[in-house]
């Protein structure tokens, strides 16, 4: 196999270790997060911590401690220990803290897993509604046939209320003890929260650990020069023709 003649390319070995990194911490957050939490706050006391353990040991540490006699990949024995630990003291011979581009891009990122799942938008206007609905959407107009139409739709719609709040079952004592017993029957029961698909996140933690390995093969290449924390000015130019 030939090694690539630029540098911030990745051999295949070096997308398999970065890949084994990415599919650890996933497979570490997907199996310890709190499934009643939100999305967002797992994000922040579950997958923080995991993140910056490879973060520092891709840029700095022993990344080849992945790789077996074989050549084949296996787990690391000490970095699920280091997940599990938050107060755990990281000896990588790196500096003691992430320089500012590297600090800002795992900020970037943590923040898109954050907003991976979105919240459901309520109270969206100028939606049009399925037909047969019964509902008119109509700009406006100084047509006197639509906005009769419109009125007749609205009165329509206060008169089923009205009908609605005069029917209104009285507050028998039955009944209000059906409605206590649903809310203490939903107490004990909470409800779990939807999670990130692992396949999302193994794709983002993929793309996110091949950046961090090209810029350590890029250190690697150039250990007396500082690298900077940015791999576009390293790509190498595409074939237009």
């Amino acid at each position: 196999m030939t090694t690539p003649s630029n540098a911030g390319t990745l051999t295949a070995a070096a997308s398999g270790e970065a890949r084994f990194f990415a599919n650890s911490v996933a497979s570490w957050y997907l199996a310890t997060l709190d499934p009643y939490a939100p999305h967002t706050q797992n994000v922040e006391s579950r997958l923080r911590h995991p993140v910056h353990v490879v973060t520092r040991r891709i840029l700095y540490g022993n990344i080849h401690a992945t790789e077996a006699a074989d050549g084949s990949l296996h787990g690391d024995d000490d970095l699920e220990a280091l997940f599990n630990d938050d107060d755990a003291e990281i000896k990588d011979g790196g500096p003691e803290t992430l320089t500012r581009r590297s600090a800002a891009r795992m900020e970037a990122f943590l923040a898109s897993c954050s907003v991976a799942l979105r919240e459901d938008i309520g109270n969206i206007e100028n939606v049009i509604p399925a037909k047969g609905s019964g509902v008119v959407v109509s700009r406006s107009s100084s047509n006197s046939s639509g906005t009769k139409l419109r009125n007749g739709v609205e009165n329509a719609g206060k008169d089923d209320v009205k009908k609605g709040l005069s029917e209104k079952q009285p507050e028998t004592p039955s009944n209000v003890r059906r409605a206590r017993a649903m809310s203490s029957s939903s107490a004990k029961n909470p409800r779990t929260c939807r999670q990130i698909d692992h396949g999302d996140l193994m794709l983002r933690l993929d793309l996110y650990c091949r950046t961090l390995r090209r810029i350590r093969s890029l250190m690697d290449a150039n250990p007396e020069k500082q690298i900077e924390d940015c791999v576009i000015q390293y790509e190498p130019k595409k074939d237009n023709s």
